[in-house]
């Protein structure tokens, strides 16, 4: 069965910044998992506007991207007519989206009213809060009403399903699990642990940056804090590694080595706050990481956690971070070896994307 996979994020897999590790992961954990389906034949669409998708290796081969670039793939009418020729004459039986983008989504409905492919769209992002704008968040939301005319959706959280008007047999909620990174993660454990936490992603408030910072300014904290990425906040984490010394900023790096010292650090940390976004609409998928890693994943209890995390400290922390100073002050290794053994147990009936395409498609083909 020909089947289509069309991305959108500009990335490189190989070579990629703490910045872009969430959705570069997700996309090609979707062409591996594609592919490991021996029924289906699998390209790839590239529709960034830059055209400059990289998967790496033997993927690259796969990926075709539009015709026409720069400005023109900001047209809609140029760019929908553009990916219906694309469709036309490719002629895929399945199609499958990642994530919310107006001009790929009204093409791919077309394309499905006229010659009836199957339709699977993964929503990993709803756009709503002030970070974006009015365009941004009115886009997402005409696209949530366009998903009535596809077969069937992914959507991450709980909170986007309700607004999907699709019925409950052609959608399934899957916040994700393991990704290349995780498996990758999996395969490297590291012995030999630094005593150190450690921030990767986008330097904002809703990541809960500045509260992290601020619990190390404020305690007496005698483990270092590194911190990748880049954001609104770097100038507030640069002025704020002048006055503590166990404060690093390391900036935007290669996404390899941000792997390496996520797996080799005793404790990573993920928060989520609606701080700029509505947090009901996002599931950070760098989570999993943190999971996947041979670090103690420090969250806290944001909006749509899954109920299987709900967990008592010192995994999920308070608002005012009760008890962590001394976690992380402790000399306990053992304590720390548990804990994050106990995380990974926890994830031994998480589905993976392997399993979750399957059951879709073939639940998709049962409509």
């Amino acid at each position: 069965m020909k089947t289509l996979l069309i991305t959108n994020s500009v990335f490189n897999c190989n070579e990629g910044d703490a910045n872009s590790t969430a959705g570069s992961d997700v996309q090609l954990t979707l062409l591996e998992s594609l592919n490991l389906n021996n029924e289906l034949k699998v390209d790839v669409l590239d529709c960034s506007e830059s055209g400059s998708v990289n998967f790496g290796g033997d993927y690259q081969n796969k990926i075709k991207g539009l015709k026409v670039g720069g400005y023109l793939r900001r047209i809609m009418p140029v760019t929908v007519l553009n990916a219906l020729l694309y469709l036309y004459k490719n002629k895929p039986n399945l199609i499958v989206k990642y994530n919310l983008y107006i001009q790929q989504l009204v093409a791919i409905i077309i394309y499905r009213l006229l010659f009836n492919v199957k339709v699977i769209v993964v929503v990993q992002d709803y756009r709503k809060g002030k970070s974006f704008t009015v365009r941004q968040r009115l886009s997402d939301k005409l696209c949530i009403q366009l998903l009535r005319f596809t077969d069937y959706c992914l959507p991450i959280t709980d909170y986007i399903s309700d607004e999907i008007p699709l019925h409950k047999g052609r959608k399934k909620i899957y916040s994700g699990g393991v990704t290349r990174a995780c498996e990758n993660l999996i395969l490297h454990k590291k012995n030999i642990m630094k005593k150190q936490a450690v921030f990767a992603g986008y330097l904002s408030e809703y990541n809960g940056l500045d509260v992290i910072v601020n619990f190390w300014l404020e305690n007496d904290i005698k483990i270092k804090l590194v911190i990748y990425g880049d954001g609104p906040l770097k100038s507030f984490v640069e002025n704020s590694q002048r006055k503590c010394e166990y404060i690093v900023y390391r900036g935007k790096v290669n996404q390899k080595v941000v792997m390496e010292e996520i797996q080799r650090s005793n404790f990573y940390f993920c928060l989520r706050y609606s701080k700029g976004i509505d947090s009901r609409y996002f599931y950070p998928s760098k989570f999993f990481i943190g999971l996947y890693s041979s670090s103690v994943l420090l969250y806290n209890r944001f909006e749509c956690l899954l109920s299987d995390f709900d967990l008592d400290y010192p995994f999920v922390l308070d608002e005012s971070f009760s008890g962590l100073a001394n976690l992380l002050n402790s000399d306990d290794e053992s304590l720390i070896n548990n804990l994050a053994e106990e995380q990974q147990n926890i994830l031994k009936n998480h589905k993976s994307w392997v399993q979750v395409l399957s059951e879709s498609i073939k639940e998709t083909y049962e409509l």
